[in-house]
């Protein structure tokens, strides 16, 4: 059997491609991993530790079942109970235990538990012996991690042996809090968006995650210890650029989350939230880690599974424990070799579904593996190490390596099916190294009539392209193979394309050469004689030969005859790049099949090839005729940077003041006579009605003398009159750079508003070490045709504003998030902005925010808003964020027209949605809205807020669910929206949730996550959720068409259709009903069965019934089911079958054409009545009562053409 093939990077600059052998070393059991113990813990469990003694884990809790119920959970593991429960704060993110004996006495009892809520910029310090909340300590902005460093007596940062270090995402920085004095020791900036951090043993040095560097950073503890004593004292912050106590870094995967260091300090390993990977350093010195390679595949990166998240590492050094937030499974990695040994799957004794794991440590003798389960009704599993049963890594989807198995047809008129399997580079990707891989699976696995391959090669005999291929055959005879490539040159700076000259060699397996170099300019020819086995044809430029592209066609034969053929696949690579027009150049396979089969293609990129990787890839699969099969793309594409607004118009201005960034000193304001600063300019308008105009320049502190925050009341400052507008001469040529500047020592706006009736307008704003433009206590201002970018918090921000218009602005990469508005009063505005009504607290209108560390456009505290026609792309949380976080004052919203695609996953795997209202917000109207490509979900309505209408939205490929309703939230109406291709649900309503109305939704191909386990499919409703009415839907092609489940119900489903499913039409389970579901069509569904109804109840009418698989409609578990004025028919196996305690009615049905029985029933106390009805044609007996159970007929019910009878068993009064 031919294993997987994978083409490394191997000795210099040839690219050895793919061993043939697939994982070996590890036994894999049938059997499935058990947990020795299985204690509840609650809902939504995120951070979990032991305490020093192992006696108790803390779990945190992210989201409570009730607003007010407890997050902290402590759990005795020797008991196997839950030990306390206590309630500190909102959002609890992380949780650290304290080892107390080596507490200054005087602390020792106060200190078990130290404790990090998110957007709190604090460290809350709890003794959970008492429950006593002891203290709470200031931190950076935004801590997203805490880590405990205990030295047991040795001085680490100044005097403190015992430290709460933090990572202060948005910040930038690291606090460090004395744990003994409870003190801030001081803060210290060390990179971008900081998510955890590790200490070596020894510890001198410290290994800092830097998520948007995706790098970890090695700081010297000694060194900084030095800068914080001599910069700041006690407390303080570093500013140093470049940082004296950083001696290293190295770059790792996509958006690091966290880092664990093995005990004996020779390994870090880090996770890659979003590469789905961790990253093995070797830091045996500390001051410089090295990444460590994958031994079998040479990559620098191990795939593990879908957003790993927290990492434990065996006593013992030996093995890696990795939980991923979005698979069902721990990953286990051998650190000897390293490899993945396989997988645990993470499965309660009494659970059908699989859950995920949140976090994962193992106990202090390393005997225990203890896992906090993710999700609602969530666990803490405890383990055995030493009885884990390990399960083969399934595929592991790596983002910008696109990969695909898919059905290959062969048509009967044609010699063989003939595919290719195209590469191109993403719009925007850079150009660099790429492998691919194509693998039969079906009969003798040869590919017939030869192969064609195609890539391209760097310059000056640099990075080689290659083919690779295997040739087997049952008389293991030698073959001949023939290639011919055909070589272009591409542009290349420095090189002429006459000079293009290319070198042909084969080399086996081992890369010993096979033959001699061959060498040509735009065609070489080569032939040998192969004995049986993998093979590697390297085609790289001579010396002086620019880039170029090849074409390789391989043709086999036996040597004395015809026959033969290339085994198992074929592989390709080399390097991607682009034409002098910028399209991407194309890499290939072009291959064919001798029979229909399932073809796995597999891609490399930057994640596996590592820094000379390209950028993301495309695969694009086409048939013979050329027509694409298969398009896949999985990335998270970067969008193109926006156009500066336009530059506001000065029609119907009077300008009465200049500034010109090349005026002389002494300007008057005059237009011959400009101000050099805007500092001047602002402080000498008169007031209402004034307008300044700035000229094309750059102003600064430096180079004009702008005194920050420009605009601002306050000492030494010159605030901005009521009335004035300042209005710049376009974004694009009027630059307002606040050079990262402090005031007194802190972070300072770059321009501030605090009058009334001003405008803003024309302007790019950016460095500010805070917010670029902040509006404080004034109405009725209007910022637009702005570029804000790179400023240190927000580009726009507000408080306590009325009839704010924010229009027309552009706000790119700011640190933390793109607009943010809080505690609007809505008042009256004369003459508003085009789409902005005539009252209203802020109007955000026709805005660009792309590339935040948090939210594109976050609305917050209170207030009303109208969020119209804004783009929010690839930010960290959400693009358009409304919560009502403190529930002071109510908050009312309008989100229409918006875009908003790629948000969120990035810096916690449950936060991210393209819209999200939450926290006690409330949207009026949710509508026109397009939300794609967002993480985990599309549009939400979210814990205890509300909506009132959601429509006509277009939501689609969300990671998990589309439209969200949950925890505690309430919709009136949802209707006309499209919602398509999520992972998990198109809509999903869960947690004591209420929708009035779903009616006149697309809901089609969702559920399409094959690696999770949650509710997939169109509609899930669970969790003690309700829903009035769904009418006049399409619930068609999902994995599961509906899901109502855990006390859940839907008073009235009408007129929808619930078709083609994978999985069946209808499940309703666990408590739940549906009293009401008729006029639906349940047609051509797979699975078990069409409809099932399991401990729940309903009334089924007027709906047709099918399955393509199993059972048109089942009834378990203690159900009672009543079906009238339907039809259930042409299914494979039973038309209808009722188990266990069951009661089915039927009345005017007829169940025709089915596969097994008519009507099934089965176990003690299960029962079927069944009137006037048609029970006819089925292929097992008409009506079939089993086990106790029993049938009986009245009125006019007609039991006919059944084979091979008509009744079984306890029928009674059936014809």
């Amino acid at each position: 059997m031919i294993g997987k093939l994978r083409h490394p990077l191997a000795y210099s600059l040839l690219l050895v491609v793919i061993s043939i052998c697939s994982p070996c070393g590890v036994d894999h059991a049938e059997a499935q991993s058990v947990p020795d113990a299985v204690i509840p813990v609650g809902d939504g469990p995120y951070a979990l530790d032991l305490t020093s003694d192992g006696r108790f884990a803390v779990i945190s809790l992210l989201f409570p079942p009730e607003d007010e119920d407890p997050n902290v959970i402590r759990v005795d593991l020797e008991n196997e109970v839950v030990a306390d429960t206590y309630r500190y704060g909102r959002r609890l993110i992380r949780i650290a235990t304290v080892n107390p004996d080596l507490l200054a006495a005087a602390s020792s009892s106060a200190i078990p538990v130290v404790m990090v809520n998110g957007d709190v910029d604090r460290l809350t310090v709890v003794n959970l012996d008492t429950g006593q909340e002891i203290d709470q300590i200031k931190s950076g902005q935004n801590p997203s991690n805490v880590e405990i460093v205990q030295s047991g007596g040795a001085p680490l940062i100044g005097n403190a042996s015992n430290l709460a270090i933090m990572t202060n995402g948005t910040g930038g920085s690291l606090s460090f809090i004395d744990l003994d004095q409870l003190t801030a020791i001081g803060e210290a900036d060390v990179g971008d968006d900081p998510r955890d951090v590790g200490i070596e043993p020894g510890g001198r040095y410290l290994f800092v995650v830097l998520r948007a560097d995706q790098a970890v950073a090695v700081l010297d503890l000694q060194a900084l210890n030095s800068s914080v004593t001599q910069a700041t004292g006690t407390p303080g912050k570093v500013k140093s650029d470049p940082s004296p106590y950083e001696v290293s870094r190295v770059g790792v995967g996509k958006d690091p989350a966290t880092i664990q260091i093995s005990p004996d300090g020779s390994l870090a390993i880090v996770a890659n939230l979003t590469n789905n990977s961790i990253s093995i350093l070797d830091i045996t010195n500390p001051r410089s880690p090295r990444i460590v390679r994958n031994p079998k595949t040479n990559s620098l990166q191990i795939p593990v599974g879908v957003q790993p998240s927290s990492i434990a590492i065996s006593p013992d050094n030996t093995r890696a424990y990795i939980a991923n937030a979005g698979s069902n499974w721990i990953t286990v990695v051998d650190l000897v070799r390293p490899e993945v040994l396989g997988i645990v799957k993470i499965q309660r004794p009494d659970a059908a579904v699989a859950s995920s794991a949140a976090a994962v440590k193992v106990s202090k003798d390393g005997s225990q593996l203890i896992v906090a389960e993710g999700g609602n009704g969530a666990n803490l599993l405890v383990y055995s190490i030493e009885n884990l049963v390990l399960e083969p890594l399934p595929e592991v989807d790596i983002p910008d390596e696109p990969g695909t198995t898919t059905l290959l047809e062969r048509a009967e008129d044609e010699a063989c099916g003939f595919y290719t399997a195209g590469l191109t580079l993403q719009e925007g990707a850079e150009e660099g190294l790429w492998g691919m891989e194509v693998l039969t699976t079906a009969g003798n696995r040869l590919l017939e009539g030869g192969l064609n391959l195609g890539g391209a090669f760097e310059e000056d005999a640099k990075n080689p392209g290659f083919g690779a291929f295997n040739i087997a055959n049952e008389g293991n005879e030698n073959q001949i193979v023939s290639i011919t490539i055909d070589a272009t040159a591409l542009p290349t700076e420095g090189f002429s394309p006459e000079n293009l000259g290319v070198s042909v060699q084969i080399v086996d397996a081992a890369r010993n050469p096979v033959t001699e170099e061959v060498q040509g300019s735009d065609r070489v020819e080569l032939e040998a004689e192969l004995e049986p086995g993998f093979y590697i044809v390297r085609i790289k430029s001579v010396s002086g030969s620019p880039r170029g592209t090849f074409l390789m066609s391989l043709l086999t034969q036996f040597v004395d005859r015809p026959g033969g053929g290339f085994q198992g696949g074929a592989n390709v690579g080399g390097f991607i790049t682009r034409r002098s027009n910028g399209d991407s150049t194309t890499a290939f396979a072009g291959f064919c099949l001798s029979q229909s089969q399932d073809v796995v293609i597999r891609t490399e990129a930057q994640t596996t090839r590592g820094p000379k990787g390209s950028g993301p890839l495309i695969l694009t699969l086409r048939n013979r005729q050329k027509e694409a099969v298969q398009v896949v793309s999985n990335s998270r594409p970067n969008p193109p940077p926006p156009d500066p607004p336009p530059a506001p118009s000065l029609a119907g201005l009077r300008i009465d003041l200049y500034v010109d960034d090349d005026a002389g000193p002494n300007g008057t304001g005059s237009s011959s006579r400009p101000f050099r600063s805007i500092t001047e300019a602002v402080g000498k308008a008169a007031g209402r009605g004034d307008v300044i105009l700035v000229r094309p320049g750059t102003y600064s502190p430096s180079l004009t003398g702008e005194v920050l925050p420009i605009g601002s009341r306050g000492p030494g400052l010159n605030g901005i009159p009521q009335g004035v507008t300042l209005i710049g001469s376009g974004s694009s040529v009027t630059i307002i750079d606040a050079e990262n500047g402090l005031r007194s020592g802190s972070p300072v706006n770059a321009m501030g508003v605090g009058s009334s009736n001003v405008r803003i307008a024309g302007f790019t704003v950016r460095g500010s070490s805070a917010v670029g433009l902040f509006v404080l206590n004034a109405d009725n201002v209007q910022i637009d045709h702005n570029y804000f970018e790179g400023n240190g918090r927000f580009g726009v921000g507000a408080q306590g504003t009325g009839g704010l218009t924010i229009s027309d602005n552009v706000a790119v990469a700011n640190n933390e998030t793109g607009i943010s508005v809080a505690a609007t009063r809505k008042i009256s505005v004369s003459g508003s902005a085009t789409g902005c009504p005539s009252a209203f607290g802020a109007c955000i209108i026709r805005n660009i925010a792309n590339g935040h560390a948090r939210d594109g456009i976050l609305l917050t505290t209170g207030g009303d808003y109208h969020i119209l026609n804004n783009t929010a792309l690839n930010n960290g949380i959400a693009g358009i964020e409304v919560n009502n976080r403190n529930n002071v004052a109510p908050l009312n919203s309008t989100v229409r027209g918006n875009l908003t695609a790629n948000n969120g996953g990035i810096l916690f795997p449950f936060a991210g949605n393209g819209i999200l209202i939450t926290e006690f917000a409330h949207a009026d109207v949710l509508s026109d809205n397009q939300a794609d490509n967002n993480r985990p979900g599309g549009i939400a309505v979210f814990e205890d807020s509300s909506a009132t209408l959601v429509q006509s939205n277009i939501v689609s490929n969300s990671k998990q669910n589309g439209l969200v309703v949950q925890k505690r939230s309430a919709v009136q109406t949802i209707s006309q929206n499209q919602v398509v291709n999520s992972g998990l649900s198109g809509i999903f309503i869960d947690n004591s949730s209420a929708v009035d109305t779903i009616a006149n939704n697309l809901v089609n191909d969702n559920g399409s996550c094959t690696e999770c386990t949650a509710a997939k499919g169109g509609l899930a409703i669970l969790g003690d959720s309700t829903v009035g009415s769904v009418h006049m839907n399409s619930f068609d092609n999902n994995s599961l068409g509906m899901q109502i489940a855990t006390n859940s119900s839907a008073d009235s489903i009408t007129e929808s259709s619930f078709d083609q499913n994978e999985t069946g039409g209808v499940l309703v389970r666990a408590g739940s009903s549906i009293p009401n579901f008729s006029s639906n069509s349940v047609l051509g569904n797979g699975g078990l069965s069409a409809i099932s109804i399991d401990d729940s109840d309903g009334m089924i009418s007027l709906t047709e019934v099918s399955s393509t698989d199993g059972t048109g409609v089942s009834v378990y578990s203690a159900s009672d089911l009543i079906i009238e004025d339907s039809i259930v028919s042409d299914s494979p196996l039973d038309g209808i079958a009722v188990y266990a305690g069951s009661q089915l009615m039927l009345k005017s049905v007829d169940v025709l054409d089915n596969g097994s029985s008519g009507v099934l029933t089965a176990g003690e106390g299960t029962t079927a009545s069944i009137a006037d009805s048609e029970i006819k044609g089925n292929q097992g007996y008409g009506l079939n009562a089993q086990g106790e159970s029993s049938i009986t007929c009245s009125g006019s019910t007609v039991v006919s053409g059944n084979s091979p009878g008509q009744t079984l068993g306890n029928v009674q009064g059936c014809n």
